[in-house]
């Protein structure tokens, strides 16, 4: 185990607050507490900026994403129709051709 003088240089340089400091957590819990009323803003606007940014970032993410696919759609769908017949086309549109007797015998 080392000894106290081992531990002060190992961690000479690093900052005022240590991660082994036993009493650190302690004086960041009675800063947190004494100053409340000036920190929550912060804390608030925090929240709600990351709350933003990650709204943003995630409907930027989904409007790509939806833009490829509509995009790798219309290819293939512009593949197909170069490769249908007339009388798919026809079916497609709902159009049938066959004869069928108006009214008054001419056939349309």
């Amino acid at each position: 185990m080392p000894d106290a003088a081992h531990r002060v240089r190992a961690h000479k340089g690093r900052g005022l607050f240590v991660a082994d400091d036993e009493g650190s957590g302690v004086v960041c819990l009675v800063l947190l507490v004494v100053f409340w009323k000036v920190i929550w803003p912060y804390l608030v606007g925090g929240v709600v900026l990351v709350g933003s940014a990650s709204g943003g970032w995630w409907l930027w993410r989904m409007n790509r994403s939806s833009k490829g696919r509509d995009e790798q759609w219309r290819k293939e769908e512009a593949l197909k129709a170069g490769h249908r017949s007339v009388i798919e086309v026809d079916a497609m549109s709902g159009e049938r051709r066959r004869s069928r007797k108006a009214p008054g015998g001419m056939v349309t």
